[in-house]
Parts: C-alpha cells; sequence; structure tokens
C-alpha cells in the first residue's frame, strides 16, 4: 500500500490506545478485532469471558440449522477459536454438531464459500 515499514504496527498501538477493540457492539466483533491486532503483536484486554460466551454460542447447535447469517458466525468464531489452524480449537460436541448443521444449508442453497 506504499506505507512505511511499520506504519501498521503503529496503527495498531493507537486502536489499542484508544480503546476501540473493546467498543465492538458484539463479542465476535471484539475476537475479531483483538485478533487482528495481535497479527502485528498489539495485546488488548478484551473481556476473559469473551471466548467462554463465544462457545456458549457455537454449542447452541439449533442456532445452526436455519440462519445463513448465523452459519457465518460459527465459521469465523471456529476460525478464531483455531487461530487458522495453529491450535486446536478444543470443540464440544454442541459445537461438533453446528459445524454439522452448518453445511445443510450451504450444500441446499450452493454457497461454496460456507461449504469450503
Amino acid at each position: 500500500m506504499g506505507l512505511k515499514v511499520d506504519v501498521g504496527g503503529q496503527m495498531c498501538d493507537w486502536v489499542a490506545a484508544q480503546g476501540l477493540a473493546e467498543a465492538e457492539l458484539s463479542d465476535l466483533q471484539c475476537e475479531e478485532a483483538s485478533r487482528l491486532l495481535a497479527r502485528l503483536g498489539t495485546k488488548v484486554s478484551i473481556d476473559l469471558g469473551l471466548d467462554d460466551r463465544l462457545r456458549q454460542f457455537i454449542n447452541r447447535s439449533a442456532t445452526f440449522a436455519r440462519s445463513k447469517k448465523t452459519a457465518y458466525e460459527l465459521m469465523y468464531i471456529v476460525f478464531y477459536l483455531f487461530e487458522y489452524g495453529r491450535r486446536d480449537p478444543n470443540l464440544d460436541c454442541g459445537a461438533v454438531q453446528s459445524l454439522k448443521f452448518l453445511g445443510i444449508i450451504p450444500d441446499l442453497d450452493q454457497n461454496a464459500d460456507l461449504l469450503a
């Protein structure tokens, strides 16, 4: 993008100093903001119960049997907990069932994005 070498890190530090990641509207958005900042080494103090609330959400498998929006949320939550393949997300049986339900809607809709 033509930016100087550490501009991204400086931007992340500024975002953290302003508390912007903590001001996000949903748990999923807070998790996403903290992961994006962490990619450049900036740590933020997000609510310690955040991962627990996300896990509770994805363990409620009936939610994912009927909604494309929640299917995308499940997909992103698993990506974040999995740290994009860098760690075992330790998913509970409910989350695994949610992932199975996640496959039904995109298969019927031929939604390659969610199926991938």
